[in-house]
């Protein structure tokens, strides 16, 4: 009788397991990747609806800029703060300051104007 090896065959039939099985993971993930893509656009689109013009009219949207407020708050220690309680623009948003030669710059992004561009 021939002695028979089936060493090699053994070992090619479970590499070819392990490539299908990497490669249905690796699927999985693209699948699912895309999927999450898919949705996230599908909601900021829902989200944001340009005007007919084409720019976007913050006022008519439910989220957005023109819906923020800007006031201030004051400290003595940089710990513990005071709200104001005072307004200083509406519809605006992402407000910073500058100290220049001992005068306080506040600036901000204006969302006054209904469908004109920030």
């Amino acid at each position: 009788m021939d002695n028979i090896n089936l060493g090699n065959q053994g070992k090619k039939s479970g590499n070819f397991w392990i490539i299908f099985i990497i490669a249905i993971f690796v699927m999985v993930i693209i699948f699912v990747v895309w999927y999450m893509r898919a949705n996230r656009l599908q909601s900021d689109e829902s989200a944001f609806q340009p005007a007919e013009n084409h720019d976007y009219d913050w006022s008519q949207m439910d989220k957005g800029p023109y819906h923020d407020q800007i006031s201030y708050a004051t400290s003595t220690d940089l710990k513990t703060w005071k709200n104001s309680g005072e307004i200083l623009a509406e519809h605006a948003s992402v407000p910073d300051v500058i100290l220049k030669d001992g005068t306080i710059y506040a600036y901000f992004v204006d969302f006054s104007e209904d469908g004109i561009k920030e």
